[in-house]
């Protein structure tokens, strides 16, 4: 998403069957920045009909937001190993875990492992950041200075990790706060 103003926030909202799932804002830095908003949600459907819908918007409706490559997939899973944390939590001035999973994959094998999370700096002084780690080894990591401290930023991560059976498995999602 792009925002025509840096003095207004731009907004964005992931909605399954009507109710939101993620929701991010911020005031961009520069107006001709393209921004990512990358979110997931594991489900469980039913046989139903169900609307997984993607909206936008500026915070003051005479402002111009626009958003492009906007895409939504699905996909149904056989195996798989989750956890989450819906609740909004202070952050800590070292790493400390947000959510983790801890799993015995039954077979050796590469699996997708993606961790996303709406990063809030409680001031504009400080900064934030947020990591993926498994098994003690961080794969992605992320750190940013606040520019308001009512804008969630998103941290989004991804990787194709291979697993051997036997023992347990840990993928952390941790998070921090300077200030």
């Amino acid at each position: 998403a792009r925002g025509k103003s840096s003095s207004r926030d731009v907004q964005l909202k992931m909605t399954i069957d009507g109710q939101t799932q993620s929701e991010i804002n911020w005031e961009p830095d520069i107006t001709k920045n393209w921004e990512p908003f990358v979110s997931h949600k594991t489900v469980s459907f039913d046989s139903s009909l169900h609307n997984v819908v993607l909206e936008y918007s500026s915070e003051d409706s005479d402002k111009d937001v626009k958003i492009r490559r906007a895409r939504i997939t699905a996909i149904k899973l056989d195996e798989y190993f989750s956890n989450e944390s819906e609740a909004e939590t202070s952050l800590t001035s070292s790493y400390a875990d947000k959510t983790n999973v801890s799993f015995t994959p039954a077979t050796d094998g590469y699996y997708l492992v993606i961790a996303t999370a709406e990063l809030k700096a409680g001031s504009t002084t400080s900064s934030i950041g947020a990591r993926l780690e498994i098994d003690g080894t961080t794969y992605d990591e992320i750190s940013f200075e606040g520019e308001n401290s009512n804008e969630f930023k998103p941290f989004t991560s991804h990787t194709i990790h291979q697993f051997t059976s036997g023992g347990t498995k840990t993928v952390n999602l941790q998070a921090f706060s300077e200030g």
